[in-house]
């Protein structure tokens, strides 16, 4: 019985992938933004990742900042993606399952906990033919209290991948 309980809460925080090795937990990642399914390869160095259509219900994509990062010298500073609550909308990405490990590495890439946060949100994912309800992570901005357009070199980054 305790054996199933460990199996059952496991399950409950993720899916069991077959590795090398043996069993390990996958846990859904809601992409957007410039966190493409491409780009999460090469930064989790995971060239097998695969990405399934994914919906925030009564979410949006906004553009908060200010953010330097992505800025060309002397533009300004731009918004970087983040998803915003608004009833009635839904915002559209991608979901990867990922290791533990590779979320602790995605966590640095999103300097988490002073510029993104990692949030759990109610999704829709298309697996199998059919949309199924799953709670996923996603990396919200920590502070969307000022929204920025983009920068053309960040849109370039959203739309490359």
């Amino acid at each position: 019985v305790i054996i199933c309980d460990i199996v059952v809460g496991i399950v409950a925080a993720g899916i069991f992938a077959l590795a090398m090795g043996g069993w390990e937990a996958r846990y859904p990642t809601f992409g957007f933004g410039s966190n493409s399914v491409r780009q999460l390869r090469g930064r989790l160095e995971d060239p097998t990742l695969t990405g399934f259509p994914g919906r925030i219900k009564d979410h949006v994509l906004a553009f908060a900042g200010p953010n330097q990062s992505w800025s060309l010298e002397g533009t300004g500073p731009g918004g970087v993606a983040s998803l915003v609550p608004l009833s009635g909308e839904e915002a559209l990405g991608t979901v990867v399952y990922l290791t533990k490990e590779q979320l602790e590495v995605l966590d640095g890439y999103e300097a988490v906990p002073w510029v993104y946060d990692r949030k759990r949100l109610g999704a829709l994912v298309w697996r199998e033919g059919a949309w199924k309800e799953v709670e996923v992570f996603a990396y919200l901005k920590v502070d969307v209290s000022r929204y920025f357009p983009p920068s053309e070199a960040y849109c370039c980054a959203i739309l490359r991948n």
